[in-house]
């Protein structure tokens, strides 16, 4: 009985594009997607503030949101893990300053005070149950479709997303640098 369940996810492949599930990749290179992802979703956070003061909120997002979009793209139909791997690295590295420019949004449309802490918790709460239903969502229409058709819908829905949200413009400042848009800053002199 057991055998014959793996069986039948094995035997689904026929649903699924050639090559974009079933790579026979070794576990060892089968793993380190994830790794990929979470390596580079953790550099381009480091950076993230940077590039937030030199290109604004509205480009950096749509910027981060596209490369995310090609990564994943590129993770879901590759025929070949090694390209699979280095789309999830690209979808890391795109997706890595999506949610804390997201968190920051939704500050700066609360305000100050205590609609900015409910407005906080609200979208925290959003962002948590979509981290414990997502991927009970994704496993429940792959079993029914196939993992690489599912992870294709998200495809178009990334890039939809990186295309038409609309961050709130800048309204503040901190110590003097405004928050959310671009900075021109001058070099700064090493002597």
């Amino acid at each position: 009985m057991e055998r014959e369940r793996h069986r039948g996810v094995a035997d689904r492949r026929g649903r699924d594009p050639p090559g974009a599930v079933d790579r026979r990749a070794p576990l060892a290179l089968a793993s380190t997607g994830v790794v990929a992802f979470t390596g580079c979703q953790a550099a381009g956070r480091v950076v993230g503030d940077r590039l937030r003061s030199a290109y604004g909120d509205a480009v950096l997002f749509r910027i981060g949101g596209l490369v995310g979009t090609v990564g994943l793209a590129l993770a879901v139909l590759s025929p070949d893990p090694r390209p699979a791997v280095a789309g999830f690295a690209v979808l890391g590295l795109g997706s890595s300053v999506l949610i804390p420019m997201a968190f920051s949004a939704v500050g700066r449309l609360a305000g100050a005070g205590g609609d900015a802490a409910a407005a906080m918790s609200r979208f925290t709460t959003f962002t948590y149950a979509g981290i414990l239903l997502g991927p009970a969502l994704i496993g429940w229409i792959a079993q029914l479709a196939g993992l690489a058709w599912t992870l294709a819908v998200l495809v178009p829905l990334l890039g939809t997303v990186a295309l038409a949200v609309r961050l709130p413009p800048v309204t503040r400042t901190v110590r003097g640098t405004p928050v959310g848009g671009p900075v021109r800053r001058r070099p700064e002199r090493l002597v």
